[in-house]
């Protein structure tokens, strides 16, 4: 038997499961669950921190809190988060900073 080259084997996206990937008599994963983009990078711990500014105690609190989106298992001893949430999390802070910022400042200007 020939060995099998790494450059031979191709894999189907990890997301999107096909018909001959399904295990026989499986359903197909629910549509309404998230699923990873393809173009959705899976970031690390210290990606996240140095993302966010936030160390790894105040990471953590916020996650236990569900003020933060959750990580996601890759392995036994491995996490990780998805970009695009992480960024959807940073959009909402700014978006209700600067709103809680735009009423003080009406509210001076009033007075």
């Amino acid at each position: 038997m020939k060995p099998v080259l790494p450059a031979q084997l191709s894999f189907p996206p990890f997301d999107t499961p096909t018909a001959s990937t399904l295990p026989v008599g499986k359903k197909r994963p629910n549509p309404s669950l998230p699923t990873a983009q393809s173009h959705d990078r899976v970031l690390r711990r210290r990606d996240v921190q140095h993302e966010t500014g936030l160390s790894r105690t105040a990471l953590y609190r916020l996650i236990a809190a569900n003020d933060f989106p959750k990580q996601v298992r890759l392995s036994t001893n491995t996490v990780g988060w998805l970009s695009s949430e992480v960024n959807a999390w940073i959009a909402s802070r700014v978006a209700a900073t600067r709103k809680v910022v735009a009423r003080t400042s009406t509210a001076k200007s009033r007075s």
